[in-house]
């Protein structure tokens, strides 16, 4: 059953998808996944094989949004040109993380270390300090919230995300359970 109180955030780029930034003026013809213009910049992206089986399962419970570091209105770009914005709720990145209402219970799933200054700052949209707390209470929050996946680099995928569902519901479970 879909609950409004939990959400799954999900990165865009290296997690969902690999995105290019192409030249302006090269003459070869890039070869990598489906070509597409924003603000006169040739680009080009390809889906994660596992991406939208993985954001369609995330729908049937929880609510998904997108927590980027690219700006929302270039990833949701990027998402629709893919047909993976069917299953996004909102897309939150440096241009409007301020409009973020941070739930009860979520969780952040991304490729980078947790201990990454990017993820940091998501975590810091999300509410989360690193430096309002303890180092240890910093490493529970982040076993509590944080699941990192291994970067997909436009060609072969290191492991499908449908195999972080079990660890999805687990920490939410957790969460739930302990009222954090």
């Amino acid at each position: 059953m879909k609950d409004d109180q939990t959400v799954v955030f999900v990165d865009v780029d290296l997690t969902l998808v690999n995105t290019r930034l192409h030249r302006m003026f090269q003459l070869r013809v890039p070869d990598h996944g489906v070509p597409f213009w924003y603000r006169m910049r040739r680009c080009s992206t390809v889906a994660r094989p596992s991406a939208s089986s993985f954001l369609a399962l995330l729908k049937q419970d929880y609510s998904v949004k997108c927590l980027t570091l690219g700006y929302s209105k270039f990833q949701s770009k990027v998402l629709s040109t893919l047909n993976l914005d069917t299953h996004i709720e909102q897309i939150y990145g440096p241009d409007n993380f301020q409009d973020l209402d941070v739930p009860r219970y979520w969780v952040l799933v991304d490729d980078m270390r947790p201990f990454d200054p990017m993820a940091e700052i998501k975590m810091n949209w999300l509410g989360k300090s690193r430096f309002a707390q303890s180092g240890q209470e910093w490493d529970e929050l982040l076993n509590r919230h944080y699941i990192q996946c291994g970067a997909f680099d436009g060609n072969s995928e290191p492991h499908s995300l449908e195999e972080l569902l079990e660890v999805i519901q687990y920490k939410l479970d957790q969460q739930r359970e302990h009222s954090i």
